[in-house]
């Protein structure tokens, strides 16, 4: 998806470790850019399970205890990466500071949301004529028309006559060679 990312969360579904005040967790962008998600924190604790790093989370990491079940903010922001092309390899970086023990990551994602995709500006819809009679067909001429999404667009024809309007739903057929 080469779209910009607006929002960024990671979350580590289960790494196991039995010493998780031994591990910085890093987050790498497909630019190269690094985020740092926890870095030494959880003490003698074990794993991480279910952990989201969010920047709108209420707890910092640095506050949490293992295995750090919920939401918490990262050590840096996440933001960092908001407006950067989802498109490439996301890297979750794990290393083990110390030795002796040992671990796996088992489960992690990212979730990225991204802006409301805007509907389209060309296009015009015009009507054969001005006026019609109850039960006339209505001809609906359509020109340079992209529908964005679903295939098909609402567009409400409304008159002096008749203020409230009826509502027509446009389908877009690709052309035929």
């Amino acid at each position: 998806d080469t779209r910009a990312i607006q929002d960024i969360n990671v979350k580590v579904g289960a790494l196991t470790h039995t010493f998780d005040g031994d591990l910085v967790l890093t987050l790498i962008a497909p630019n190269g850019t690094r985020v740092l998600l926890s870095n030494r924190r959880g003490s003698s604790g074990d794993n991480f399970t279910d952990t989201v790093f969010d920047d709108e989370a209420a707890p910092s990491i640095t506050a949490g205890t293992a295995p750090f079940t919920g939401s918490f903010r990262p050590e840096a922001l996440l933001s960092a990466l908001d407006g950067i092309p989802a498109n490439g390899t996301w890297t979750l970086e794990v290393v083990d500071a110390a030795s002796l023990d040992t671990g796996f990551i088992n489960a992690w994602e990212i979730q990225l949301a991204f802006p409301p995709e805007q509907c389209p500006t060309v296009g015009q819809v015009t009507l054969d004529k001005t006026s019609y009679q109850c039960a006339e067909t209505v001809q609906i001429h359509v020109v340079d028309f992209s529908i964005v999404g679903a295939g098909t667009q609402p567009v409400t024809i409304a008159s002096a006559a008749e203020g409230a309007g009826e509502t027509v739903v446009l389908t877009e057929t690709p052309a035929t060679s």
